[in-house]
């Protein structure tokens, strides 16, 4: 522990501190305030705090202890409810240890962890998408708690969602948690289900599940902007399915060496999905 967070831990243990009725309260207050927005590697966070009771609803119960960097990155609004009895304190934390205490939960995110998830965002979408279908896209893209860039350099984070100008401070430096990641690919799902089922009426076609699967996954690579201008759409729209696997591996024409060996392997893996059903069995990769 640094020398300042030891003087400030050894204030706040102090009848001076701890009792308000004490002359030098006020005075011992401010220096604690005072060290720790002096300190080298303190940051200012807000902390949720609820009541944990019998009756703390769902919502209150799942943002006790967050810590987050503005009070908008609650993702709520608060008061949550009518009565609500949470509050949102100022804290001071050593960001170094504030840091290395998010990315040990962020190891802690287990396969099953993800199955969850993948139930959940499923259910969200009246199984549209399946279980294994959000868990197939999750091997493809991985997880990612923090900003990377990916193949084409786009910064990314959690599964596969770039991020938007208006985001780039929002997760500038944060670990993302569970909850998230979840959020962010119920958005990012929106519009290719949306287009999956233009598609499908267009062509008056019900997809098998397999089909609607390997579909997502594709134009949520992809990007629902360039769906309509892709040779699997293309082909589907003519209803002509004898070239399918050429036509997925139509994207990985023109792409360096790299990028055109990974893109080959997930574009084989969609058409095997899309034509065969197969869903492979493997890990996804947690970082």
């Amino acid at each position: 522990m640094t020398k300042i967070l030891k003087r400030i831990e050894d204030l706040m243990l102090s009848d001076a501190y701890t009792n308000s009725s004490n002359p030098k309260h006020k005075e011992v207050t401010d220096e604690v305030s005072k060290n720790f927005k002096e300190g080298a590697n303190t940051k200012k966070k807000y902390k949720w705090v609820s009541e944990k009771g019998d009756h703390t609803c769902e919502t209150c119960s799942s943002l006790d202890g967050k810590l987050v960097d503005n009070k908008e990155d609650f993702g709520v609004i608060f008061p949550v409810h009518p009565n609500c009895k949470c509050e949102i304190i100022e804290v001071w934390v050593e960001e170094d240890t504030q840091q290395q205490d998010e990315k040990e939960k962020a190891k802690k995110l287990t396969q099953k962890d993800l199955h969850k998830m993948a139930q959940e965002i499923s259910d969200k979408y009246n199984n549209f998408i399946s279980p294994q279908g959000v868990f197939f896209f999750m091997q493809n893209e991985g997880v990612k708690h923090s900003i990377y860039s990916d193949t084409k350099k786009v910064k990314t984070i959690g599964i596969g969602h770039r991020i938007k100008p208006d985001e780039k401070n929002k997760y500038k430096n944060l670990i993302i948690s569970y909850d998230i990641i979840k959020n962010l690919l119920i958005e990012d799902l929106k519009s290719p289900i949306q287009s999956v089922k233009n598609i499908s009426k267009l062509v008056d076609k019900n997809f098998t599940q397999n089909e609607k699967d390997a579909l997502l996954s594709y134009i949520l690579n992809r990007g629902s902007g360039n769906w309509i201008n892709s040779e699997v759409y293309k082909s589907i729209k003519r209803k002509d399915f004898s070239n399918i696997r050429n036509n997925f591996l139509k994207d990985t024409e023109n792409q360096d060496a790299e990028t055109k060996k990974e893109l080959t392997n997930r574009r084989n893996r969609e058409y095997n999905l899309f034509e065969k059903g197969i869903y492979p069995i493997y890990e996804v990769k947690i970082e």
